[in-house]
């Protein structure tokens, strides 16, 4: 087996010792030898001749060998000499990097080429630790990865799995509350069908069982229609039909409709914000007042006495349509649930007020198809302002600022 050729660089400016240690190396015809004779030849040296090995003399003519093994330690083995032996420089040697300390006597020069190939053992299990070190740190980063990695997907999964459940729970309780919902319009129009087949009932009993079957089976189709609403936009089939409306006059149709359904002691006001009646917008009018009514039919469901304003403003390239009433407001811990399907502010709200808990989804749903957003704002006990915004494709309308 060929062995390598080492170089070696000799700092030291003794003559004698140079001569001493070249003569013990010279029978083994391993290494290339070169020499410096003070710190700066030696830093010269380093970058030209680029040694395996540096045996460097401490105490040197323009200083000593701290520098060496200060900046080159690092990068290749270094054997402090010195010609006094001295118990605390070895230690700060040998903590700065310095492999050996040699004291110079006849007995350790003549052994120098055993201390050479210490230092270069030495090095070579340095080496060996530093990949095995630098190859433990790699494996660990990279099972630190996969341990962040799979941590993030059990989070995901846990996530997943408690939507899941959450999702599960709301559709069983939305359920239960259909059934309810549709039982009780359909018992009313079971029942009062049933009493206007009775024998011997007056013409105004007769007239106000119809009106209680008409309003039950308005009740039902309302609820209906939501049904097959959420089940489209469920499967992305809702489609928009656009056209010009006559934006003042749907405000008007809805006022005069929901004036006869809020409570004597609450004020409904409509407030467009265009005085032309004439004036128009391009936008399914359908879909439109079916998201006004939602809002104004949520808000007069939860206003007892107080007001209702509805209305519209004109800004930049858009309207911007807004529902406040005064009523019992939302909490704010239950503000991200609203707009969720089957979901309403309160479990208990179905039971309070009624309602299929889907009137806000699918007016949200809605409002973005139609090209908008739609948001709220409320304080508990004082009321709520619902806002959404459409696009201002019209005819007969002046942009503001």
């Amino acid at each position: 087996m060929t062995t390598q050729i080492k170089k070696l660089l000799i700092v030291d400016d003794d003559s004698d010792h140079i001569t001493l240690i070249k003569r013990v190396l010279g029978p083994h015809k391993t290494y290339i030898i070169d020499t410096a004779f003070n710190i700066n030849q030696a830093l010269i040296m380093i970058n030209t001749f680029k040694p395996d090995i540096i045996l460097a003399d401490f105490r040197l003519p323009d200083g000593d060998a701290r520098k060496i093994v200060t900046e080159y330690s690092t990068e290749i083995p270094v054997i402090i000499m010195t010609s006094y032996g001295n118990e605390a420089l070895a230690v700060e040697m040998i903590k700065s990097g310095a492999l050996d300390y040699v004291v110079k006597t006849q007995e350790n020069l003549s052994n120098m080429t055993w201390f050479i190939e210490r230092s270069f053992r030495e090095w070579d299990n340095i080496e060996e630790r530093k990949k095995a070190e630098e190859a433990l740190r790699k494996k660990n980063e990279q099972l630190s990865k996969v341990n962040k990695k799979m941590l993030h997907v059990v989070e995901e999964l846990k996530i997943s799995r408690e939507k899941a459940v959450e999702s599960d729970r709301l559709k069983s309780a939305f359920l239960a509350n259909m059934s309810h919902e549709i039982r009780t319009p359909m018992n009313g129009i079971l029942g009062f069908a049933n009493l206007l087949s009775e024998n011997g009932i007056s013409e105004e009993e007769r007239i106000s069982y119809v009106e209680v079957i008409n309003e039950c089976g308005n009740q039902l189709l309302v609820i209906l229609n939501d049904l097959i609403d959420i089940a489209k936009i469920e499967a992305n089939q809702l489609t928009i039909d656009v056209k010009p409306v006559k934006i003042n006059d749907l405000l008007n149709d809805l006022h005069l409709l929901f004036s006869k359904k809020v409570t004597t002691e609450t004020v409904l006001t409509c407030k467009p914000a265009l005085e032309n009646n004439s004036d128009t917008i391009i936008t399914d009018q359908v879909r439109l007042k079916q998201v006004l009514s939602n809002l104004i039919s949520n808000a007069a469901k939860f206003t007892i006495n107080g007001s209702i304003t509805f209305g519209y403003t004109v800004k930049g390239n858009m309207l911007e349509f807004f529902v406040k009433d005064t009523g019992i407001g939302i909490p704010s811990e239950q503000k991200e649930m609203i707009f969720q399907r089957f979901m309403q502010a309160d479990a208990s709200t179905t039971r309070n007020y009624g309602g299929t808990g889907l009137g806000l989804a699918i007016s949200k749903a809605l409002v973005e198809l139609l090209g908008g957003t739609i948001w709220f704002e409320s304080t508990p006990g004082k009321g709520s302002c619902f806002y959404f915004t459409l696009p201002c494709y019209y005819t007969g309308i002046k942009q503001t600022s």
